[in-house]
């Protein structure tokens, strides 16, 4: 096993060095530069340029790579455009709160996809299964900006039990108790909208796959040789019919950090989704290749650990 782990590290380094590549070149060839979002439009043009080219953007693109390779290899992500600041300092901001909202959506997922797909796979046909089935489509076809706008004007707007955005209340620091409590009462709403559109798909997964186990073999003996139900189910069923799941673990992976750009928007959620978008209008490209850099590692190392759960989950699986 720690070979392959090894191998597949190995394999990741000309991936991701591509990725960085096609994400270079997406950013800087779209029209507009970050020289167009900073500066007064009614500017003299030699100004223009001559503030361009002190930001290195008159350059070549194979030059402008290579001089921002060689500055992430000594570990320096840039300096950001439209915060005046290093990129480092801003990305490790706004990591722990997109962290924070990736956890509290994935504990929210996990905690109601997996017992609502083995509550609807155990009552196939019945009325619990048609109202599970009809809550999945209905989770995968509402958009997450309507139904974190619908949120919001319920609960926060009409009942005012949460607040409609932000991480913390204005003036009033995350420290202590009180200041835990308060940002855990501001994420409340972006976690669960950001939570149940995910379990309608994962109780989906998790149905078929259980359905499937439950009609094999072994099952049937299972259940011939007297076993409870819930023995069947969930000691010798629930376990094969888990690999699916993590498959989507590792899938879920990068949105630990990424969350929902659109979500994090709405709910004014200072974290990695956000400054993204933020970056993007603002064309500011060292924060949006640093975005992009982190996502592509979560990305890959998604896929690993995916694999390794794989051997974790079947004994059967083994890697050389």
């Amino acid at each position: 096993m720690a070979r392959y782990v090894i191998r597949r590290l190995l394999q990741a380094v000309p991936v991701l060095l591509g990725i960085t590549v096609v994400v270079f070149l997406m950013i800087h060839l779209a029209p507009g530069d970050p020289m167009s979002a900073m500066v007064d439009p009614r500017i003299d043009p030699a100004q223009l340029e001559a503030a361009r080219q002190r930001l290195g953007l008159g350059e070549p693109l194979a030059v402008q790579y290579v001089r921002w390779l060689g500055e992430l290899l000594r570990g320096n992500l840039g300096y950001s455009y439209m915060y005046k600041r290093p990129v480092a300092e801003v990305v490790g901001e706004r990591l722990p709160a997109s962290l924070l909202l990736g956890l509290a959506t994935e504990i929210v997922v996990f905690a109601f996809g997996i017992p609502a797909g083995v509550l609807a796979a155990t009552r196939r046909g019945t009325r619990v299964d048609r109202l599970a089935t009809l809550f999945a489509f209905g989770g995968l076809a509402v958009p997450s900006f309507f139904f974190g706008l619908v949120v919001i004007r319920v609960f926060a707007l009409q009942l005012g039990w949460f607040p409609s955005g932000g991480m913390v209340t204005p003036g009033r620091e995350p420290v202590g108790l009180e200041g835990l409590l308060d940002v855990a009462h501001h994420l409340v709403l972006p976690a669960l909208v950001l939570g149940l559109v995910s379990v309608a798909g994962l109780m989906r997964y998790v149905r078929s796959s259980l359905l499937e186990v439950l009609g094999q073999e072994y099952v049937r003996v299972a259940r011939a040789k007297g076993l409870g139900e819930r023995v069947v189910v969930y000691r010798h069923a629930l376990r094969n019919a888990l690999i699916p799941v993590v498959t989507i673990f590792g899938l879920e992976l990068p949105a630990l950090v990424g969350g929902a750009i659109i979500t994090e928007s709405i709910f004014s959620w200072p974290g990695m989704g956000r400054l993204s978008f933020e970056a993007l209008l603002r064309r500011d490209y060292p924060v949006l290749m640093a975005v992009n850099l982190i996502f592509a590692v979560l990305t890959l190392l998604g896929a690993l650990l995916t694999d390794i759960g794989y051997a974790l989950v079947d004994p059967r699986i083994r890697y050389d």
